[in-house]
């Protein structure tokens, strides 16, 4: 393999300072391989041809093109992603929204089925929600999901009688505490 490089050395013609240091600057932007260093150390020709592109030029005085991106590719970018953003986050929202609304609904039919259990064991009303606590027919009283509290429950007292036999008025229903309008127009404290 040194033999050819030498052969191509000796064929070659001399360049001036000025092409050999293009073909310096060509093996030292990271397109090194043993022929252009060769032969840029051997001053020849041949050493221009198989440089950087973006370096040796035929227009050696041309300005070498920065890498990166633009202000303009940046902007459009920027805007595709807040185009979408804009789109996905209302979105979001909605879907927060219609979970806290049905743990809401589940919350209220499992203490609503709890009252309603407690008053046929026990032939009367639960007097307040902790009664149902106490008894073991809820674990705990739920966080209400719209005012993140379990004391803001709204139980609902009523002095007819549910079940043959009844002798203790008390909670019949509860409500959510919330004031707050639910997706389909009606009040939390409504449900």
């Amino acid at each position: 393999m040194m033999q050819a490089y030498t052969n191509l050395v000796e064929n070659a013609t001399p360049v001036s300072g000025d092409e050999f240091s293009r073909a310096e600057q060509a093996s030292a932007c990271g397109h090194r391989n043993e022929t252009t260093q060769f032969l840029a150390a051997a001053g020849v020709r041949a050493a221009r041809r198989s440089a950087c592109k973006h370096s040796i030029t035929r227009y050696p005085d041309a300005p070498i093109r920065q890498k990166g991106f633009t202000l303009i590719e940046m902007m459009i970018v920027i805007s595709i992603i807040m185009i979408l953003t804009s789109i996905a986050v209302p979105i979001y929202n909605l879907h927060v929204l219609h979970a806290r609304e049905a743990v809401l609904k589940e919350d209220l039919y499992s203490m609503r089925s709890s009252i309603d259990q407690y008053t046929q064991d026990k032939n009367k009303a639960p007097q307040s929600l902790e009664d149902l606590t106490s008894s073991g027919y809820l674990r705990a009283i739920p966080k209400d999901p719209f005012t993140d509290s379990s004391q803001t429950w709204e139980p609902v007292t009523d002095d007819s009688i549910m079940v043959l036999g009844q002798n203790d008025t008390g909670i019949v229903d509860v409500h959510s505490g919330s004031k707050l309008v639910g997706s389909d127009g009606t009040p939390y404290n409504t449900w």
